[in-house]
């Protein structure tokens, strides 16, 4: 349930919007469901508002096709809209990653709290929950955004955060299990890590998340995005 107050309507539609992207990353909404004002007025125990909100952020960001006469459905989520949005991240994380490093290098961004963002991940592969995993993945490189300092990029990168959600889903991508994840993540940890300890760049920091996305995959298994 969500807080009905008018003056929290913004915050609420952005909850409802974060959630509905986890509920198609997870597959409890399949491309092609309909979506209404009163469907998620009732699943949320909000007012319409927020939830008319919601859906049109939504239609705005391709996540659902359609529009508010037609009624608006879950998109498509094929491999060429994957191979796009991997694109525009690694080029977009591959900026904010050298940024963020020279930040932390000097001090100005504090790397520990890319520490907890791992701690929390482990927590939640610990428990097996694969809907936090997600958005406990999403927070670790959201960390990164952030650690960079540099506004413009970080509202890109959130602008797409809820693609990203969609587009990794787990099982899509045939991971082994959740401690896969964990372990990638520690990986990238601990190359960013050796490049704050060094003077001077060791690696290209857009070969350095190739890695990171890559990494512990089956021959022949689609691109993933986290």
């Amino acid at each position: 349930m969500l807080d009905k107050k008018p003056a929290d309507d913004v915050s609420i539609s952005d909850r409802i919007g974060d959630r509905l992207a986890e509920m198609i990353a997870t597959g409890q909404l399949k491309s092609g469901d309909r979506l209404t004002e009163a469907t998620l007025s009732d699943m949320f125990a909000c007012s319409r508002v927020p939830a008319r909100e919601a859906l049109k952020v939504l239609h705005a960001q391709g996540i659902l096709v359609g529009g508010r006469h037609r009624g608006f459905r879950v998109g498509e989520f094929g491999p060429v809209k994957t191979r796009a949005v991997l694109d525009v991240r690694l080029a977009l994380e591959a900026l904010l990653v050298r940024e963020a490093i020279v930040h932390w290098r000097n001090g100005t961004s504090d790397m520990a709290l890319l520490d907890r963002a791992l701690d929390d991940l482990g927590q939640a592969v610990a428990h097996g929950d694969l809907g936090e995993v997600l958005r406990c993945d999403l927070a670790f490189h959201r960390t990164i955004a952030e650690a960079a300092r540099n506004d413009l990029a970080l509202t890109l990168w959130n602008t797409m955060a809820r693609y990203v959600i969609i587009l990794f889903n787990l099982a899509r991508y045939g991971d082994v299990d959740l401690g896969t994840v964990l372990v990638r993540h520690k990986a990238l940890r601990d190359a960013l890590l050796a490049e704050v300890s060094a003077p001077t760049a060791t690696r290209d920091a857009f070969t350095l998340l190739s890695d990171h996305y890559l990494a512990s995959r089956q021959p022949g298994a689609p691109v993933p995005l986290n």
